[in-house]
């Protein structure tokens, strides 16, 4: 037969990875029900994180459900041609913590810094960030687009 202290450090073995796990998953359930911030900047047009570039969406009406197909501009800072090597897009909900349902990708380089851009998925209302990672010449840099639904 055991006493209680012998089966004690068996439940606790068990009882503190499970209250991590229940704790941070309440933790996540909140922040989930938390508002976007109240001063997103929601513009199309973004200058780049380190301020190499500049790009411009034209999303259209922005749906949820349906896939979509964006044009993209990407100049220099000053206006001029950026010679673009590769772009590559990708987002998520911050607040949920996952990215996008959907793997957007470069369908056209139409020229002059500006592509098309297809399978732009949101599945759900909320806070939304879609990032426009731009490699030139000089290095990789990012501009990050907010979204509310």
């Amino acid at each position: 037969m055991t006493t209680l202290v012998q089966r004690l450090p068996r439940r606790m073995f068990w009882a503190v990875p499970l209250g991590v796990a229940l704790t941070a998953a309440a933790i996540h359930g909140v922040m989930m029900l938390m508002p976007a911030p109240s001063d997103l900047d929601l513009s199309h047009t973004r200058t780049s994180e380190t301020e190499a570039f500049v790009a411009s969406i034209e999303p259209g009406p922005i749906t949820m459900g349906e896939p979509q197909t964006w044009i993209v501009e990407v100049t220099m800072t000053d206006g001029s041609a950026v010679g673009v090597n590769d772009i590559t897009v990708d987002g998520g909900m911050p607040r949920h913590g996952h990215g996008l349902p959907a793997e957007p990708r470069v369908a056209r380089d139409l020229g002059d810094g500006w592509f098309e851009v297809e399978n732009i998925l949101f599945t759900m209302a909320g806070w939304w960030v879609v990032n426009i990672h731009v490699e030139t010449p000089a290095g990789e840099d990012q501009a990050t687009f907010n979204f509310t639904l």
